[in-house]
């Protein structure tokens, strides 16, 4: 049986910044798939401690980042590819991958497709479970952070 890919899709999307309640539950279109990207049937959407600050609008007044909503968040996520753009190399329809989706204008992996660079993915290892390598892009970015603080302070810089 062959399974069409519908036009829409669930995701839990803001109107506007602000607390938790702004959370909503709603029906958007599936993002166009771009010549360098990959629609990925979400499996799995990480929940970071940055997102009430990307939720309240820190990120988008840090970055002076005009919004457009409504904004799905989701800074990283893991499923399986559906699609990939003409210019698409490294993956293929069926493959399961797991990567980063921070501050995508195509909106994150609280929903149920994600559009993301094909860059911003890697393929899950062999037989792993969906959910084990799901932190990996973020807590590797993370820990590289902090050693490169650490470098820097005993370089003398006050970075």
């Amino acid at each position: 049986m062959t399974q069409t890919l519908g036009k829409t899709m669930k995701a839990v999307a803001i109107d506007r910044f602000g607390g938790i309640e702004t959370l909503e539950t709603q029906e958007l279109p599936i993002p166009a798939v771009g010549a360098d990207e990959v629609l990925v049937h979400v499996e799995a959407a990480g929940v970071g401690v940055w997102d009430p600050f990307e939720r309240e609008g820190g990120f988008a007044k840090e970055f002076k980042i005009k919004p457009v909503f409504p904004l799905v968040l989701g800074s990283d996520g893991a499923g399986t590819v559906e699609a990939v753009g003409p210019q698409v190399k490294r993956f293929k329809k069926g493959d399961r991958v797991y990567g980063i989706s921070f501050l995508n204008p195509k909106g994150g992996f609280y929903a149920q497709y994600a559009v993301v660079k094909e860059t911003s993915l890697a393929l899950i290892p062999g037989n792993s479970r969906c959910y084990k390598p799901l932190p990996w892009p973020l807590m590797l970015s993370r820990l590289l952070q902090v050693l490169i603080q650490r470098w820097a302070y005993k370089m003398g810089s006050p970075y």
